[in-house]
């Protein structure tokens, strides 16, 4: 029920009335029209009526006020009945259906039109591309029906002269994903109805140019001709006509209003077309040859077995083969017979003519037509026409008759509604001149009655607003008992039904039948499903929780598995490394380089440190094998050597590894420097009584003027000499040794030894020296 108004509106639901009687029921309908709520409930059926006006209260703020909500949480509203029918769905997973009824110019094709609108803007949350393009597709639709089916009569001035059925497809999220119209009389164009489709579309300005539509024809001053076509081209495009569909749908058009105007004249008995110009307008249009559209306008093709007839039309005939072609259908409105017969239906009365019924009934299109228009070379135009491709002797079923097609269609679509879950639209005009503030007390009342609004209040008061088989009934709330969840095991399904009720405190508020609960107020179904979306949350709270744990479950095993595997295979790269390592190095005692050429295999990323500690053993092994089998003096001069290297390790990139280090080089020079140099450094002896010499060689001097010149060094146990070798090693300065500071620059220019300067450090008792490079 509804509520959050005030009773200045009056009743929101008609249940509600006091007293239930017509004019109750009117006083109230009009009450609320006069203040402006168009909208009232029957139960969860919405009674609108036509305002004649705009009015805001379809935006998005509204859209937001009844998302999600129940019927009788917020005022009446087409978007309620639209968001109940949508919840219903996805609630039940049962298929749902909203009825619109009411006669012409009530606002059926609005109301409509909002309930998409309102389906549109509360699917896909996500934006997801392909969902905004279906539901644009939709939405455009109505926009080509309307032009193509819709037209301005003196009862409404956008009244559908055609039937539509709307089915829209959701996924398991609720979005839209697709959907289908079925329509009934589409292809018949309504003469005497004016401005219709060709208005909108901008074909023509004067509409009395055409016979087809010029009967009651009157230039609107308020439509927008340009913006309405460009609304209708965009429309048609995104619901996927391509640009040559269009064009061939503008040409259809043009022939049609062509054919109109085409008149037959008689020459003896000789039927002719009196505008010819015309005929050749329409086969440009039609993309065909000018004589194949003469001959399908005036002649029949007739076969009777293999014999092929041509059977020239009177001029009677004639303009009914042009109406069959452009599949017109006379309205009441242009016929004034005087033979007629009325029928008294649910809504009025009805004058039906008998003169052309039979005629009209067959809706008889020549074969001929079809093999004009399949032999068309507009492909478009062709695959339109797939019957004429039939051979011209070919003997075709007589087709079936408007009436009998019309009858089909609606057994088809009561049967289509009946496997679904029905909600109500009930749409009331509120006067015949398109007030906005006019309410006909009479125009209304019959519209009341015949709807049969008064009766459905009384079903509601007395009966219950909702029925379930009890298998249902429980699969859908069972969760919300503790003797019906997960399964109960009580004898029956209605037992159980029995005791869910009983505990939610609804006794008093439902019926049990044999086979199916009944509950009479909506608010406490609504109850019921908010008890059980509550529980919902919390059985998927759990679920959530449950899988979770599985899911760390799994994980831990799997984590676990993988340890012992790479345990395992830590271990295997490491016994294989290790084999490895002993299969080549098994016999290097043997080798002759004791295993240095042997390559080390490569090391799993575990033992890359172990690696190193094993090469730095076997390195170490491998010298202590080399200088075991020295003599002392050569012991000597290896370590020597080693002390060197490592304190020049990088610096130098020869260090005179190859040969012995001696310290005093220029006696072992060339015979001619070093009998020079002995006789000097003897004399140097006598004189300056040093025990030894440590260290001899040429050096290269750098002076302050940045040249270069030979020069020999020779450094004793007490003094340091700089010579000349130019001048047969001539002394040219002694230093005493304990007068020197700790380092000096020179530079070598020892052949076997170094190229380039180095520095030399001495220690004060001048014990030993180091290179540094």
């Amino acid at each position: 029920m509804a509520e959050h108004e005030s009773l200045e509106f009056g009743k929101a639901d008609f249940v509600l009335l006091d007293n239930v009687s017509l004019e109750e029921f009117m006083a109230n309908l009009k009450l609320r029209f006069e203040k402006g709520r168009i909208y009232s409930y029957i139960g969860e059926v919405v009674v609108s009526v036509n305002p004649y006006r705009a009015m805001n209260i379809y935006g998005r703020d509204t859209v937001e006020q009844y998302k999600g909500r129940e019927l009788y949480e917020r005022p009446p509203h087409l978007f309620a009945i639209a968001d109940a029918a949508y919840k219903a769905m996805k609630r039940r997973n049962k298929d749902t259906c909203i009825v619109i009824s009411g006669e012409s110019g009530a606002g059926k094709t609005e109301a409509s039109k909002y309930i998409m609108q309102y389906i549109a803007a509360i699917t896909n949350p996500n934006q997801r591309a392909e969902v905004e393009r279906v539901k644009n597709m939709l939405l455009k639709s109505n926009c080509v029906l309307e032009a193509f089916g819709n037209a301005k009569t003196n009862r409404n001035d956008n009244s559908s002269r055609f039937g539509k059925y709307m089915d829209i497809n959701f996924d398991f999220k609720g979005d839209p994903i697709g959907g289908h119209i079925n329509n009934y009389l589409l292809e018949k164009l309504l003469r005497g109805a004016p401005e219709s489709l060709l208005r909108s579309l901008h074909i023509q300005k004067d509409p009395t140019a055409y016979n087809y539509i010029k009967v009651g024809g009157q230039i609107k001053s308020c439509i927008n001709d340009g913006a309405e076509f460009k609304a209708v081209a965009d429309a048609m495009k995104v619901i996927g006509f391509t640009g040559d569909e269009i064009q061939t749908v503008y040409k259809i058009l043009a022939t049609i209003l062509l054919l109109g105007n085409l008149t037959f004249g008689v020459d003896g008995d000789v039927t002719l077309i009196e505008s010819t110009k015309l005929v050749s307008v329409i086969r440009e249009l039609l993309s065909t040859k000018e004589e194949n559209v003469e001959k399908a306008l005036l002649y029949r093709t007739v076969a009777t077995g293999r014999d092929v007839i041509e059977k020239q039309h009177t001029a009677q005939e004639a303009g009914y083969g042009r109406d069959a072609l452009a599949k017109l259908s006379p309205t009441d409105k242009s016929l004034e017979f005087d033979r007629d017969f009325r029928i008294r239906h649910y809504a009025g009365d009805v004058v039906y003519s008998v003169v052309g019924f039979i005629d009209k009934n067959k809706d008889t299109l020549f074969q001929d037509f079809k093999r004009l228009l399949y032999n068309s070379s507009n492909p478009v135009l062709k695959a339109m026409w797939p019957e004429g491709k039939l051979s011209i002797t070919e003997v075709t079923k007589r087709p079936l008759t408007a009436a009998t097609l019309f009858k089909n269609s609606m057994i088809s679509l009561v049967e289509n509604l009946a496997c679904k879950e029905p909600y109500y639209v009930r749409c009331i005009k509120p006067n015949d001149v398109k007030s906005p503030l006019l309410f006909e007390q009479e125009r209304c009342r019959h519209q009341v009655e015949y709807l049969g609004l008064l009766e459905n209040v009384r079903v509601r008061r007395a009966g219950f607003a909702y029925r379930q088989t009890y298998p249902r009934f429980l699969q859908r709330y069972k969760m919300i008992s503790e003797f019906t969840w997960p399964n109960h095991d009580l004898p029956s399904d209605r037992d159980a039904v029995k005791r869910l009720v009983q505990g939610c405190g609804f006794d008093h508020d439902v019926a049990f039948g044999k086979t199916k609960v009944f509950i009479r107020t909506p608010r406490t179904l609504f109850s019921l499903e908010e008890q059980r979306a509550d529980m919902v949350q919390r059985i998927v709270l759990f679920l959530q929780k449950v899988w979770r744990g599985t899911l760390a479950k799994m994980r831990y095993r799997r984590m676990r598995a993988a340890l012992v595997i790479l345990r395992a295979y830590r271990r295997y790269k490491v016994r294989s490394y290790i084999r490895e390592v002993n299969r080549r190095f098994k016999n290097v005692r043997s080798m002759k380089d004791y295993g240095r050429h042997v390559k080390w295999p490569t090391p799993p990323k575990v033992l890359r440190k172990f690696e190193e500690a094993l090469r730095s053993i076997h390195n170490r092994w491998w010298a202590w094998t080399l200088i075991k089998g020295l003599s002392p003096e050569e012991a000597l001069q290896v370590r020597a050597k080693v002390a060197g290297l490592e304190a020049l390790k990088g610096q130098r990139s020869d260090l005179g590894l190859q040969r012995a280090w001696e310290g005093n080089y220029l006696k072992r020079d060339s015979p001619d420097t070093a009998a020079a140099f002995a006789l000097v450094s003897s004399e140097l002896q006598r004189k300056d009584k040093f025990m030894r010499v440590l260290f001899s060689c040429n050096v290269r001097k750098i002076n302050r003027f940045h040249k270069a010149e030979d020069r020999a060094v020779l450094i004793t146990d007490r003094h340091l000499y700089k010579m000349d070798p130019l001048k047969q090693y001539k002394a040219m300065k002694s230093i005493p040794l304990y007068n020197l500071f700790t380092q000096f620059l020179c530079a070598v220019d020892q052949v076997e030894a170094y190229s380039g300067p180095i520095y030399v450090r001495m220690s004060m008792q001048a014990r030993h020296f180091i290179h540094e490079g």
